[in-house]
């Protein structure tokens, strides 16, 4: 090339000759451009001294011809701004966020836990195509939960949506102390292994020759439901429970769920359109109960009669009465209690009814019937009296009343009056009043009441899904667990209670524990353990030696170390009657643990509980019992709080301990003793109350 050129205009020629034409045209036109000259220099060339920016387009030259020479222009360099100065064109904020990529709408009344979340699963990890869905009021599956908001969320790939979901339960545990479930989630081991265990069948299939065709392998499901659970807690009305038919307590709030999906996962399923088409429907149905509602025709006002105001209007100046007249089966009046009828029925006269309710036994059959004369327009509440006020009957008189048996309903005033009101009941009261007569009398050893027929009973109300509440079940348990009265079965069949017996609580148990009821709790761990407590049959408890032969554990010993190992919750009032079981049963470190656990869980020691303990150890009658109980207990009643002052029937129940560990406790105390036992002594006599 520096040959020819050096050769001059034949050189050129020569070269243009030899080059193909589309060359020589390109090279042409490029002349034809202004070119920023610049004559050798010893310093580096700036970046500033260059031809204008690419954005700006090189103009022609106009004073250009062919073969002139070209100009430098020094205005180019002298207005280019650098590109550290140059000020960025803000970009249109529609245009950054597109249509997929936007964050739904909130709904009303949304829990405040919901902005933030839609913007952590948009932000941070970074689904598309985020769609929320107001479930609240519809009917949902058992998994996702009532009152839930669906949040749907597209993931990019599927090692995207595992981590998401990870993500997404951590955040949840740590910063609102939830508990999510991530179904389809795998672990982190689980994916390992079944990583491995895919390739090993993959060398396998490969060595034989195959292939391994596993469209569903179980680690590619493109589909992950987040269940979130309750993120706000509100309370559920009585009436709405008991309109629910099924297992489980119902629990009010709001639920959010989040299903990832991959892209081609979610265009299969098509979940939301499922629920769209859910949701047009309830709305359509929405609209057609208002517009009945709205061409309803208004009910009809009442022609309004004259009412003369009582006497107690006019002196107190009240308001004046409605003078709408209400129907008669709903005219009642306003009394603190409840309201005697005026005219005596025909039962009433042949009882010899007075206008008084005497409570004493003798005039036991006059106040059953002017309880249950005393009746609301409340039928349930009437046998509830009953029912209490027989309960508040000694065992001869109850039993009394309760007549023959279970098919006697009018030998006694008071089967008289409660088979009465169960006529006037419905069928779901009548039943469930049934069932409470029947625990009433076989917890007070009635012959003619069998807990089979509590257990059919039972069983036909749960048939007809009659509302049985939890604290009847717990009563109906209790009675199954009531031991064999002494003249059934004769003398030595005192607190026998068979396995059948124990199997029909057990099942009750099951079923409240299937439907929701909280069944580990310490008044059912007490019925338990009275239960064990008594033998199986007439000889007695057997000793069981296992396979070993050592002996096996007392009953009572496995429910102690139950209740010890599931640490339930602790209740104050049956933690005392356990205590008391526990002593007569001889599970003496049993009952230390639950004293000592009194104060520790906000329910400090009080007077009656120093009498329980030292009346259990003055009826024990153990000397060494004794004396470690007065010696270390004693003194710690001035240190509780409050204190506890040393008078009563504590101070009767101290000396008898003191009398069971020391006879001659007198005869030292008069001599001037100094012991522990001696000086309490003093104190007790010197608090002891005055016999006249």
């Amino acid at each position: 090339m520096n040959r020819i050129l050096s050769k001059g205009p034949r050189g050129l020629n020569g070269l243009l000759r030899a080059c193909p034409s589309n060359f020589g045209r390109s090279f042409l036109c490029r002349s034809t451009y202004n070119v920023n000259s610049r004559t050798f220099w010893s310093a580096p060339r700036l970046r500033s001294e260059d031809s204008p920016s690419s954005s700006q387009p090189l103009k022609p030259d106009p004073n250009d011809g062919n073969g002139n020479t070209h100009r430098t222009t020094s205005t180019a360099s002298s207005q280019h701004t650098p590109w550290y100065l140059q000020e960025e064109t803000p970009i249109d904020e529609s245009r950054q966020i597109s249509s997929r990529d936007q964050i739904p709408e909130l709904p009303e009344n949304s829990p405040a836990i919901l902005p933030v979340l839609l913007d952590y699963v948009f932000k941070d990890l970074g689904l598309d195509e985020l769609r929320l869905l107001d479930l609240r009021g519809l009917e949902t599956p058992p998994p996702i939960g009532a009152n839930a908001i669906m949040i749907i969320g597209t993931a990019r790939s599927v090692k995207h949506l595992n981590v998401s979901a990870d993500r997404l339960c951590r955040w949840l545990r740590s910063t609102y102390k939830l508990t999510p479930y991530a179904d389809g989630l795998l672990g982190r081991n689980e994916l390992k292994i079944k990583l491995r265990r895919k390739a090993r069948r993959a060398r396998v299939a490969s060595r034989a020759g195959t292939t391994v065709d596993e469209k569903d392998d179980g680690i590619t499901t493109g589909w992950i439901c987040v269940n979130a659970g309750v993120v706000e807690n509100s309370p559920v009305g009585e009436q709405a429970s008991r309109k629910v038919e099924g297992f489980g307590n119902i629990v009010g709030g709001t639920r959010v769920v989040v299903q990832m999906f991959t892209e081609e996962k979610r265009a299969e399923v098509d979940l939301e359109g499922l629920w769209l088409a859910t949701i047009e429907r309830d709305r359509r149905r929405r609209q057609v109960s208002i517009d009945t509602k709205s061409d309803a025709p208004h009910e009809e006002v009442r022609a309004s009669t004259p009412v003369q105001n009582s006497s107690s209007d006019h002196v107190f100046g009240l308001h004046s009465r409605s003078s709408a007249i209400l129907p008669l089966e709903q005219r009642r009046g306003l009394h603190s209690k409840c309201r005697l009828l005026g005219p005596q029925t025909e039962d009433n006269q042949d009882d010899g009814l007075d206008d008084g309710l005497d409570m004493s036994p003798d005039s036991n059959s006059t106040g059953t019937d002017h309880l249950a004369a005393n009746r609301t327009c409340d039928k349930e509440v009437a046998t509830d009296s009953l029912l209490e006020h027989l309960s508040g009957l000694p065992d001869d008189e109850a039993l009394s009343e309760l007549g023959a048996g279970q098919e006697d309903t009018d030998s006694t005033p008071f089967l008289r009056r409660f088979y009465d009101a169960l006529s006037q009941m419905s069928a779901e009261e009548a039943a469930v009043a049934q069932v409470k007569l029947l625990c009433t009398a076989i917890s007070r050893h009635h012959l003619g009441y069998s807990k089979e027929s509590l257990w059919k009973a039972f069983t036909t109300c749960n048939y007809h899904t009659y509302f049985i509440s939890d604290e009847l079940g717990i009563e109906i348990v209790s009675a199954m667990l009531t031991a064999l009265p002494a003249r059934q079965g004769g003398p030595k069949a005192t607190g026998v209670l068979p396995e059948a017996d124990r199997e029909l609580a057990l099942r009750v148990l099951e079923h409240l524990s299937l439907r929701g009821t909280d069944i580990l709790n310490m008044k059912v761990f007490h019925l338990l353990y009275k239960a064990a407590s008594h033998p199986t049959n007439l000889s007695g408890e057997e000793v069981v030696k296992d396979v070993t032969g050592t002996t096996k554990d007392r009953p009572t010993s496995r429910v102690a170390k139950l209740i010890e190992t599931l640490d339930i919750q602790f209740d104050p009032e049956e933690a005392r009657k356990l205590m008391m079981s526990m002593f007569r049963n001889e599970d003496y470190d049993g009952f230390w643990k639950l004293w000592s656990k009194l104060p520790l869980n906000g329910s400090p020691r009080t007077s009656a509980d120093y009498e329980m303990l030292f009346r259990l150890h003055a009826e024990l009658g153990d000397e060494r019992r004794a004396r470690d109980c007065v010696s270390t207990w004693a003194p710690i009643m001035s240190r509780e709080h409050p204190p506890i002052p040393l008078r009563g029937q504590v101070v009767q129940h101290i000396m008898y301990c003191i009398l069971i560990a020391e006879p001659a406790i007198d005869r030292m105390a008069t001599a001037g003793s100094t012991s522990n036992l001696a000086l309490i002594w003093n104190d007790c006599k010197n608090n002891a109350p005055a016999r006249g």
